[in-house]
């Protein structure tokens, strides 16, 4: 696997769940939108397999992952071998943002209903 080189800050691998690729897909457009270098970013659209590879690697300084508890775990055992920095967010499910212009009642409504 081939790790992007910035050209000045740090490079961007995201690695998508193999249940939810096109909004990895999704999300590497807006970044290319929003003036982000293309070669400061790739996308690996692959299992497990990677995914501990891309943790385990030694040139990878940090890894943030949203996603299962279980899954979470792992990454943290494996990127503590190695004392890299970690963010997590696992478990949470339908998040949702509310701007200070929103309808709060239909924000709500809508919150409760996207847990079922």
């Amino acid at each position: 696997m081939k790790v992007p080189r910035a050209r000045s800050g740090n490079a961007i691998v995201l690695k998508p769940s193999v249940e939810t690729p096109l909004s990895t897909i999704a999300f590497a457009r807006l970044c290319l939108e929003a003036g982000i270098p293309p070669e400061s970013s790739t996308w690996q659209p692959a299992g497990s397999r990677a995914g501990k590879a891309l943790v385990s690697h030694p040139i990878v300084k940090k890894v943030s992952f949203t996603g299962s508890t279980s899954v979470g775990q792992g990454i943290q055992k494996l990127a503590s071998d190695r004392m890299k920095m970690v963010n997590l967010e696992c478990g949470g499910k339908n998040a949702i943002i509310v701007f200070a212009d929103a309808d709060i009642e239909r924000a709500a409504q809508a919150a409760l209903s996207a847990r079922l």
